[in-house]
């Protein structure tokens, strides 16, 4: 997720965006300097490609660059086309690795749901950086069919894909994941990125109580983005009541200076602590007014 972020950053700052580039397809993507591969990776999304430039930037997925492979992929992608999902599809079934992967990513960014079997199946994979790019595509395609398969991916045996399984439960938001994302996030031994990730989907699922129970254990975590995403989770959850274990876990925070991403953890105690005394008053209010008023 994080290196698609930079890459798009760099694309933008660099105008490959606005910038039509000119030249061989074929002969650019075998270019020695990995600059113009790229540039023309990036200007084969703004025209449609006949067979040739398809087949040549399906074979960018393999280059050893990994922004290059990005860059087709998304431009894959950007095209949107039936040809564009088979190219992709075959990449994915191809190796090396690193196409796999590449291909994986771009079936996410274009979001055909035809593409879920060959990703649950890439799932299953024997390399983690394959893994790990196809549960990342289910997140963003957003299918229900992927939670059992995203379920199993929270124990998998790599970090990296323990934790885009959080996440990608976090973008289905299917309530049922709610108990396993505890699990990890409430584990003093699972890697910080993985109860980070947690804390994140429970935010965007409704929660039972032994989630709210779960996030209110992680605002005592050491590392203050969980507390950051902990906090915010359940500000924003309508499922959380704002009971005595809530209520002095969120005002223990309003001291606390922990930096997170977003800035102070006591920033987002604040929001949350807001949010639920807003909710508490208004269902006082609307439990104690009388019948047809």
């Amino acid at each position: 997720m994080e290196l698609g972020r930079r890459f798009r950053t760099w694309a933008a700052r660099l105008g490959l965006r606005q910038r039509r580039f000119v030249g061989d397809p074929v002969s650019t993507l075998a270019d020695p300097n990995p600059r113009r591969r790229w540039e023309m990776a990036a200007a084969l999304a703004t025209v449609p490609l006949d067979r040739d430039e398809m087949i040549t930037l399906v074979g960018a997925l393999a280059d050893k660059e990994p922004f290059v492979r990005w860059q087709a992929g998304q431009s894959l992608a950007t095209q949107g086309s039936r040809a564009s999902l088979e190219s992709l599809l075959q990449a994915l079934r191809t190796p090396p690795v690193v196409r796999q992967a590449a291909a994986a990513e771009a079936l996410g960014m274009l979001g055909d749901r035809r593409a879920v079997p060959a990703l649950l199946e890439a799932a299953r994979s024997q390399h983690v950086g394959l893994r790990a790019s196809a549960v990342e595509a289910l997140g963003r395609i957003g299918t229900a069919e992927a939670v059992p398969l995203l379920l199993q991916m929270l124990r998998d045996e790599a970090a990296g894909v323990r934790r885009m399984a959080a996440w990608a439960l976090g973008k289905l938001g299917d309530p049922s994941a709610a108990d396993a994302l505890v699990v990890r996030l409430n584990d003093e031994q699972e890697h910080v990125l993985v109860r980070r990730s947690a804390a994140w989907a429970l935010g965007r699922m409704g929660l039972n109580a032994a989630a709210v129970a779960g996030l209110a254990k992680a605002l005592h975590d050491a590392d203050p983005q969980v507390r950051w995403y902990a906090a915010e989770a359940l500000g924003r959850s309508r499922d959380a009541a704002l009971d005595e274990t809530v209520g002095q876990a969120l005002q223990a925070l309003l001291d606390d200076d922990g930096q997170a991403l977003q800035g102070p953890v006591s920033q987002a105690a604040r929001w949350a602590l807001r949010r639920l005394r807003r909710r508490w008053m208004w269902r006082s209010l609307t439990r104690h007014r009388a019948p047809g008023t």
